[in-house]
């Protein structure tokens, strides 16, 4: 469950104090992943999280402007799903 205490200011992120985007390659530890999600929502240098779910799984990340979900058709490797988290990001650092 998302900490209620959390406010976004339009896709700048969260409380305009945000410059760090997130990737994370889930391979169904949707529980897991949500758990961490959950937790870097309270980080104010958090701008955006990409979760890139690598096989089809069942993990309700919430739906914020800062939150991004990628399912993969198919299983790829680290560097492809890290490439993809690139190509969406919008901050000047990921991690």
């Amino acid at each position: 469950m998302m900490n209620p205490r959390l406010a976004f200011q339009g896709s700048c992120g969260f409380l305009g104090r945000s410059t760090v985007t997130v990737s994370i390659v889930s391979h169904a530890h949707g529980q897991m992943v949500m758990g961490l999600v959950n937790s870097l929502l309270d980080c104010p240098e958090v701008a955006q999280i990409i979760v890139i779910q690598n096989i089809p799984e069942f993990a309700e990340m919430p739906k914020l402007p800062g939150v991004r979900v990628i399912e993969n058709s198919s299983p790829r490797g680290f560097a492809a799903n890290q490439n993809a988290a690139f190509r969406a990001c919008v901050t000047s650092y990921i991690s």
